[in-house]
């Protein structure tokens, strides 16, 4: 999972959206690639386990059905945001704070798999 054309397509994009808040949407950006490889390496632990061709399918189907999905959603709403600072910053906290929660669940379940698999 990962690459970097697509990272630098939704950085570039994204950059141009909130060019007063750069930092926050680089931090948003990164937290969520970071934690959608994660994710992916549950879905393959739950329910491919040891199926690496399977799996290697479902990364494609997966790869195109998003961007099939997800280009035009992103191309329509392409322009800078024109909210006040405050409604931008509450939102940007709210995506943090969402992050935080989604690695905390994601360690947790990594965590409870491996105490499960040892017991075996």
């Amino acid at each position: 999972h990962g690459c970097g054309s697509i990272d630098n397509a939704a950085m570039t994009e994204s950059l141009g959206a909130f060019p007063n808040n750069k930092g926050n949407v680089v931090g948003a950006l990164k937290g969520y690639y970071g934690l959608a490889t994660a994710s992916i390496t549950v879905v393959y632990n739950a329910v491919f386990t040891p199926d690496q061709e399977d799996f290697l399918i479902f990364l494609g189907a997966y790869a195109a059905i998003s961007g099939l999905l997800l280009v035009p959603v992103i191309w329509r709403c392409r322009a800078p945001v024109h909210e006040p600072a405050a409604m931008i910053n509450r939102k940007f906290r709210i995506i943090a704070i969402v992050l935080v929660c989604f690695m905390l669940y994601i360690l947790i379940v990594n965590t409870e798999k491996n105490d499960i698999s040892k017991g075996l």
